[in-house]
């Protein structure tokens, strides 16, 4: 599925420039690479986990990983089944 990369910058913003924003920015890359059918989801899971738990977890990296995540989905469709399913994975990636 592709993805507004316009609409997703203007929705993260200066969040990507942060630690979770980082960390983020590595598991997409690290998904993009493995080019792995069906693996998205361990990838949105481990990139939130690591936005929360290796930057630390405050309230503020958790709200930043959520609002990433949030944009990346609206930025794509984020009412398919997919992009609800990426959601649980980021979810549950956060919570640890």
């Amino acid at each position: 599925m592709s993805m507004s990369w316009f609409k997703f910058v203007r929705c993260a913003g200066w969040d990507l420039n942060t630690c979770p924003g980082r960390q983020l920015k590595v598991q997409y890359d690290e998904m993009k690479t493995a080019n792995c059918m069906n693996c998205d989801k361990f990838f949105h899971c481990q990139g939130n986990y690591n936005a929360v738990h290796v930057c630390g977890k405050t309230t503020i990296n958790i709200r930043i990983a959520k609002k990433i995540s949030d944009c990346r989905e609206a930025a794509q469709d984020a009412s398919s089944v997919d992009s609800q399913e990426d959601q649980k994975a980021n979810k549950f990636g956060r919570e640890g």
